[in-house]
């Protein structure tokens, strides 16, 4: 009977100095349970998940301020082609109107002025028209890169996708260079020195405008194409990274837990 009072008492004693919850609790008596590493591990993902897009936003915004840059650049040198072009423009202008001064026939005349102005007149529509869609296809690209930017920690395979957004990039940047090449030509029709050869000196003309504008068209349809493959490519690792979250995930079973 003393030896189990003592008992009691020193039971009784312990637990005084030291919690009954905090000595006899699963985690002291069998190790950390099943849940508390759980839970550890979810914070510890949440905190990643935080940093990464914490480094995110930090690239995304150095790419977007280097995006700016690029295109303060092209339309900086395209100003400057436009100005060292503009003395030449103007003196072919100048010997254009005195040729056509020198036709005798007054309706023939008036109408190749007509036809060259028209050609300028459309060049500069197209042209602007050209810059418009590949400033919306770099707007589409920018959107597809930003995703992939952010869905890289997934730890899912990008290779093809970051292929497809460099080439995209690549196919916008020579078509802007062609456009902005296309911009600054001056057609001026190749005036002959007798009259019965105006048909063909503007038929020369007109043919050589639809040519180069079809090579500059070309240029933007495979920025297109590219923009386009980069979106596909986007939409198969979105694809694959949901059914990667639909799959049944086995948990390891803990031992240490009663």
């Amino acid at each position: 009977m003393k030896i189990r009072g003592l008992g009691f008492f020193a039971f009784f004693v312990l637990g005084m100095i030291f919690p009954f919850d905090l000595v006899f609790s699963q985690e002291n008596l069998f190790g950390p349970t099943r849940s508390n590493v759980l839970q550890n591990t979810l914070e510890e993902q949440t905190k990643t998940k935080e940093r990464i897009q914490e480094t995110l936003q930090t690239r995304l915004a150095e790419k977007e301020e280097k995006m700016r840059e690029k295109k303060e650049s092209f339309f900086q040198e395209i100003q400057k082609r436009n100005e060292e072009s503009w003395q030449k423009a103007k003196e072919k202008q100048e010997e254009f109107q005195l040729r056509l001064r020198q036709i005798k026939d007054e309706r023939k005349r008036n109408l190749v002025e007509r036809i060259n102005q028209r050609i300028l007149m459309m060049n500069q529509d197209y042209t602007r028209k050209f810059a418009s869609v590949l400033d919306k296809l770099q707007s589409i690209l920018e959107r597809i890169s930003q995703k992939a930017e952010e869905i890289a920690p997934e730890g899912q395979e990008t290779t093809a996708l970051k292929t497809a957004i460099d080439q995209a990039e690549l196919m916008i940047k020579v078509a802007r260079e062609k456009v902005a090449a296309q911009a600054l030509k001056q057609y001026l029709i190749q005036l002959p020195q007798e009259e019965r050869g105006l048909k063909d000196a503007v038929g020369q003309t007109v043919s050589q405008f639809r040519n180069d504008l079809r090579d500059v068209w070309q240029a933007v349809i495979k920025a297109k194409q590219a923009v386009s493959q980069a979106a596909k490519e986007l939409a198969k690792v979105l694809g694959e990274i949901k059914i990667n979250k639909m799959r049944p995930r086995l948990t390891p079973t803990l031992t240490g837990e009663p």
